[in-house]
């Protein structure tokens, strides 16, 4: 996988997700939507959850991003033993 997948039908918690990665996977991911007040409107996995559809059901949204993996390297920290 070279993607994430996120959604919630409480802004607070997806926005809270949201900016996680944004703040801490900005070196290797990418938000597909740039503007953090927006949402992509249909669920990209196609297979919704019982959660999803019964939110939607109530005519609720649904807020939703994917991440996608750029081609940086991951930095890995050496750790050397001092004797």
């Amino acid at each position: 996988g070279r993607e994430i997948f996120i959604q919630s039908d409480i802004k607070d918690v997806f926005d809270n997700m949201r900016e996680t990665v944004r703040e801490f996977g900005d070196e290797y991911f990418i938000d597909a939507i740039p503007d953090i007040g927006e949402y992509m409107d249909e669920n990209p996995v196609g297979v919704p959850t019982e959660r999803e559809v019964s939110v939607l059901d109530q005519d609720l949204p649904v807020y939703r991003t994917v991440f996608t993996r750029n081609s940086n390297d991951l930095k890995v920290e050496e750790k050397v033993e001092r004797v």
